[in-house]
């Protein structure tokens, strides 16, 4: 059984299209519900799921490193780990398959495709006609640096220290401190994250507010 970390922060209509279809589409995972003090509904929502989903309410906003310690200390027993925010719809087959890639691929960690952070790429093909890739029989494998958090499975093994307090970036400065990780991006598995055109320079609908009030994008100049 593979745990499957869920975070919730406010917006409930995310959650609530999100969350049953995480349920329904990763039957036998261990779901772990960690919400960061919401104040919208949320809280309430989620209670009502307790038997299907194990729920932690958080008294106030741990941000994302804060909820992915929590759920580190409760997994340490589990080989394999994954993540998901509750801006994301999985398909159904999804966790299987990436943790298959994980061996396949001989990685540390692996993420779905999905609309991309970086700026550097307007889709998939962009992506891997410009990174080092791996073919494999039910997908592409484009070797990456850094990956995002949402999506994404790993080796349990690999997190030996507490994440760094440091709002959206403690994953991925985790991945820098450690190159030798080897990390990726699976073509064969799509998830669509629903605040994810914000990170693409091709997007016309970026929400700044929302961005600067969870922590998910520091303002600059």
């Amino acid at each position: 059984m593979i745990p499957v970390l869920y975070t919730t922060f406010n917006r409930l209509s995310y959650t609530k299209l999100t969350l049953p279809v995480l349920i329904q589409n990763t039957p036998g995972a261990e779901i772990i519900v960690i919400d960061n003090g919401s104040t919208d509904g949320t809280v309430e929502y989620l209670l009502d799921q307790r038997g299907i989903a194990q729920i932690i309410l958080e008294r106030e906003n741990t941000g994302i490193s804060g909820a992915m310690n929590t759920f580190f200390d409760m997994t340490d027993h589990a080989p394999i780990v994954s993540k998901i925010d509750n801006d994301t719809l999985v398909p159904p087959g999804w966790l299987d398959a990436l943790s298959q890639v994980l061996d396949k691929a001989n990685l540390e960690i692996v993420q779905a495709n999905h609309y991309f952070m970086s700026t550097q790429y307007r889709d998939w093909d962009d992506l891997i006609s410009k990174r080092p890739v791996k073919h494999l029989p039910n997908g592409t494998v484009a070797y990456a640096k850094v990956v995002g958090g949402s999506g994404v499975v790993f080796r349990r093994g690999i997190i030996t220290e507490p994440l760094e307090d440091s709002g959206l970036y403690g994953w991925g400065n985790f991945q820098y401190k450690h190159k030798e990780h080897r990390r990726a991006m699976f073509g064969g598995v799509f998830v669509e994250l629903l605040d994810m055109k914000f990170y693409n320079q091709f997007a016309d609908d970026i929400d700044f507010d929302y961005f600067l009030s969870t922590g998910r994008f520091e303002k600059r100049g």
